[in-house]
């Protein structure tokens, strides 16, 4: 079987106070194990819509029944000049879902 070994994520960043779409924002996607340790970390920026994508990873695997799925702990960080930082957790497992949607991420203007 073909599974996930490690989500994606996708969303939209905007500014909070205009809605306006934020172009280059960067975004680290940290996958870490239940207990905190960091075991992958990726990045990307957004494009001039604000919407990014950080592919997921599969592989195959033999899948034997009786076997238990272990879940994927993760969190999205994202940043822009000028703007707070923001995260949001990501949660997967192995069948799925591949991408997990963020949906819109508003940042407010850092004072």
């Amino acid at each position: 079987m073909r599974f996930v070994s490690r989500p994606g994520i996708s969303g939209v960043v905007l500014d909070d106070s205009t809605h306006d779409p934020l172009a280059s924002a960067n975004v680290t996607l940290r996958m870490h194990t239940w207990d905190g340790k960091v075991v992958s970390t990726t990045s990307t920026t957004s494009g001039t819509d604000g919407a990014f994508v950080i592919p997921a990873k599969h592989v195959w695997w033999i899948y034997f029944v009786g076997m238990d799925f272990l879940g994927y702990y993760g969190t999205a960080d994202l940043k822009a000049s000028g703007f707070a930082q923001a995260s949001r957790e990501v949660r997967s497992s192995p069948v799925g879902p591949s991408v997990v949607p963020l949906g819109d991420i508003r940042l407010t203007r850092a004072p």
